[in-house]
């Protein structure tokens, strides 16, 4: 089961590294007023944690710290050999009680013969009596018959549904084994690069646990924080270039947010700590991976 680390079953987590929760602002030149043009900010990417939905041992790990996976690629294999015995117990059950149902088809008919049998003849009779041809007694008889076995066709019908819903629910519980089962064959969420791995081949791995977690680099961002003017200096969709060292990369707002906030506590002085900014998404094109979560970029436009 793949799931970004910070959730649980195919949902992704946004990471920032470090103490720096949202972004490091600096100013990449010379001032630290919202004029410039040029802003640092840090990488940060998307995180993806490649857990099992059972606890079991890895029979299988094909991938170490450092492989680029393909979206869908086989990561491991965790052990089913309990799923599957607990499958063949499920699938005897529901077997014994397709055993029970035709079993109990046969009674049913056998009743309804019955049940039919006494009911014509009460009919029947009730017709003579009022020739006088029978006598009250056994019309009263016929009756009782007639009502008993009708209440032995429902109490089958009953036991026929509640056997038909047993029969369903191991249905369901095979459906889900079998899920379980499939899901244990781990692989990769999306394309990009195994980070971590967090156990080797032959250990029992406790369910939901990550096995493996990638970083996916091939789009990042990083978030700028801008007072009043310089927030009018940009708007959503706007290109932008991001710098390391020597290497551009194209880059584009994404996002700003509607409402101004207090710049993050951990990248202030106690002079600038009560200034509203706007958080900027910024989104950059990473296809070769240079950029790596965490690295300070400086944005220009």
């Amino acid at each position: 089961m793949s799931m970004p680390r910070s959730t649980g079953m195919n949902r992704n987590r946004i990471i920032r590294n470090g103490i720096f929760t949202a972004l490091v602002l600096l100013l990449a030149a010379c001032g630290a007023g919202d004029g410039e043009r040029s802003f640092t900010g840090q990488v940060e990417g998307r995180v993806y944690s490649v857990s099992s939905p059972v606890s079991d041992r890895l029979l299988e790990l094909s991938v170490w710290e450092g492989d680029r996976l393909a979206e869908g690629q086989t990561v491991g294999r965790i052990d089913t050999a309990a799923l599957e015995l607990q499958r063949k117990s499920l699938i005897a059950g529901r077997d014994q009680i397709g055993l029970q149902l035709q079993e109990l088809t046969l009674t049913t008919a056998q009743v309804k013969d019955t049940r039919d049998y006494y009911a014509t003849t009460y009919r029947r009779n009730l017709e003579l009596l009022k020739e006088q041809a029978v006598s009250d007694q056994k019309v009263r008889d016929l009756k009782l018959n007639a009502d008993k076995w009708e209440r032995e066709l429902t109490t089958l019908r009953i036991k026929e549904q509640s056997l038909k819903r047993q029969q369903d629910e191991i249905g369901y519980k095979l459906e889900e084994l079998d899920l379980m089962i499939s899901k244990a064959t781990l692989t990769s969420p999306a394309a990009g690069y195994v980070d971590q791995v967090y156990f080797e081949k032959g250990e029992f791995v406790p369910a939901l646990r990550p096995v493996v977690e990638l970083v996916s680099l091939e789009y990042v961002w990083c978030y700028l924080y801008l007072g009043e003017s310089g927030i009018a200096q940009i708007s959503p969709g706007q290109e932008m270039t991001a710098r390391l060292g020597e290497n551009t990369f194209r880059a584009r707002v994404e996002h700003i947010n509607s409402s101004a906030e207090f710049t993050p506590r951990e990248v202030l002085t106690p002079e600038n700590r009560e200034a509203l900014v706007y958080a900027v998404r910024v989104g950059i094109e990473n296809p070769d991976g240079i950029l790596k979560i965490g690295m300070p970029v400086v944005l220009e436009w």
